[in-house]
C-alpha cells in the first residue's frame, strides 16, 4: 500500500502574487502559530506564512518554497526528494511547457 500527498483542493500558485493572496485567503489557527494551515487542508503539515515580504510554504518541517516580491522563487527540498515533496511543490510553484 502506498500513500501519496493530495492537493487537489488546494488552488495552484503560480505567482507572487498568487502566493500572498494564497496567504490571505488561509484561516490561521486559533491557538496562534507562525503558519497558518493551506486552504482546504486543516493539516500542521503544511503551511504558509509571511516571512517579511516573502511568501513561504512548508511542507513537514521544511519550507520548500519561497516567493519573493521580484516574482522569482527558489526550491528548497531539505534533502527529502520524496514525491509527496514533489506533488507538494509543483502546486505552489509554475508549471512551464
Amino acid at each position: 500500500m502506498s500513500f501519496a500527498l493530495s492537493m487537489r483542493n488546494v488552488p495552484r500558485v503560480t505567482s507572487y502574487a498568487d502566493a500572498v493572496r494564497f496567504y490571505e485567503r488561509c484561516v490561521p489557527w486559533r491557538n496562534g502559530g507562525k503558519d497558518r494551515p493551506l486552504i482546504n487542508k486543516r493539516t500542521r503539515d503544511m503551511g504558509v506564512r509571511m516571512n517579511g515580504d516573502d511568501v513561504v510554504f512548508r511542507y513537514h518541517r521544511t519550507d520548500v518554497i519561497r516567493w519573493t516580491p521580484d516574482n522569482s522563487y527558489q526550491i528548497d527540498t531539505g534533502g527529502y526528494s520524496s514525491r509527496s515533496t514533489c506533488d507538494f511543490a509543483t502546486n505552489v510553484m509554475p508549471h512551464y511547457h
